[in-house]
């Protein structure tokens, strides 16, 4: 061998340790992204298990290498709850001790009993389950980031073969009360996948939080803070740039007498009318439509691949929903009404500045016509 196995487990605690501290100073900048934290401990409490190891295989005490194993556990069942905190974001201690102490409680009996090698065939199989379980968790997160979840698996689960490795290859020689600490091809490969583990996994973890980050930061400079609709940027992002496909209707909707509402009752009323009057808009928005706020309380619903009949439709049921619905603020019950624009491209070809121009015409038509009430622009298809 090129390495001697001392200089692989120095090698595997010194990247553990790495790791962690990178982890953490990862954390300390986006303590919103508590699984770094978590994922830090685990990486951490594992590390403590290499120098165990390392005195085990040097004096031959089997009490080192149960030491070392719980570390180990207890390591990579927190490893576990960070990667289940990283998908459902909230931590499981429960979950965490649970799996340590099943993974402990596996391999104890044989080192009590005397049967060493037991304990190690069960500590390689506990940390493989743990591991492989691990894996899963980002499995059924891998729609965020499909590529480095997909590296992160194949690292898990190579990582995991090497302890099923350590494992079978025990029994295979008749080693089950040892006389030495275990040397063969399996310890090796288990120690080298660590290596190779700890620095891929680390940087595949660490990129993914950055793409969460950056995923974070885009969606909230694109949505409006009170509303929780988009804003006008993200609109004008999906549709600004390009002209919009057949079959398209643009809605634009304008609460009727908002301004009544603030003078008479405050901003903050009429900031809750307003905040009823955009989830009326999200329930009933269909798949694949964008609700935005323009400013002030103009919403604007872009639908695509609909028809002018069920575009009416929804403008009216938006309409007609939030007539009957009573808003309940701080200053009692208020009810409002709203008036709506609507304007429909039979073909490609128009630019959303062009619609928006259309529905505009037609919003002020529906509020010169008494409001509370749809209109279109002129009655007119845009071709």
């Amino acid at each position: 061998m090129l390495l001697d196995y001392t200089s692989l487990l120095l090698a595997a605690g010194f990247s553990a340790a790495a790791l962690a501290l990178t982890l953490i100073a990862t954390w300390l900048s986006s303590r919103a992204e508590a699984f770094l934290l978590t994922w830090a401990i685990g990486i951490a409490t594992a590390a403590c298990g290499v120098p165990l190891f390392g005195l085990y295989t040097a004096q031959f005490r089997p009490l080192f290498a149960w030491m070392a194993f719980v570390c180990f556990s207890v390591g990579l069942s927190t490893i576990l709850g960070a990667a289940r905190q990283f998908r459902r974001r909230r931590f499981s201690l429960r979950r965490v001790i649970l799996a340590s102490i099943a993974a402990i409680a596996s391999f104890t009996p044989g080192f009590l009993a005397g049967h060493d090698g037991i304990g190690f065939i069960c500590f390689n199989v506990a940390a493989a389950a743990i591991i492989l379980a691990t894996a899963y968790e980002y499995r059924r997160c891998r729609a965020e980031a499909p590529t480095a979840v997909a590296g992160l698996l194949i690292l898990y689960v190579n990582t995991a073969i090497s302890f099923l490795c350590c494992a079978f290859v025990l029994p295979a020689a008749g080693n089950l009360r040892l006389t030495a600490p275990p040397q063969n091809w399996a310890e090796y490969y288990n120690a080298i996948s660590a290596i190779i583990g700890i620095t891929g996994i680390g940087a595949i973890s660490l990129a993914l939080h950055q793409t969460r980050l950056a995923r974070h930061h885009r969606h909230d400079a694109q949505t409006d803070e009170l509303t929780k609709l988009m804003n006008r940027r993200a609109l004008l992002e999906r549709f600004g740039a390009r002209n919009l496909p057949a079959r398209t209707a643009v809605i634009i909707f304008d609460l009727d007498h908002f301004k009544l509402i603030n003078d008479r009752y405050g901003h903050g009323v009429g900031d809750s009318v307003l905040i009823c009057f955009a989830a009326i808009v999200a329930e009933h928005l269909p798949a694949g439509a964008m609700a935005a706020r323009l400013g002030g309380e103009e919403v604007a619903v872009v639908l695509t691949g609909t028809t002018f009949e069920d575009a009416m439709a929804y403008a009216e049921t938006i309409r007609a929903v939030f007539e009957k619905n009573i808003c309940g603020t701080d200053e009692g019950s208020v009810s409002c009404t709203v008036s709506g624009g609507l304007t429909f491209q039979t073909e490609a070809g128009a630019a959303l500045s062009d619609l928006l121009g259309q529905a505009d015409m037609a919003l002020y038509s529906a509020k010169g016509g008494g409001r509370n009430r749809i209109a279109t622009a002129s009655m007119r298809l845009v071709a």
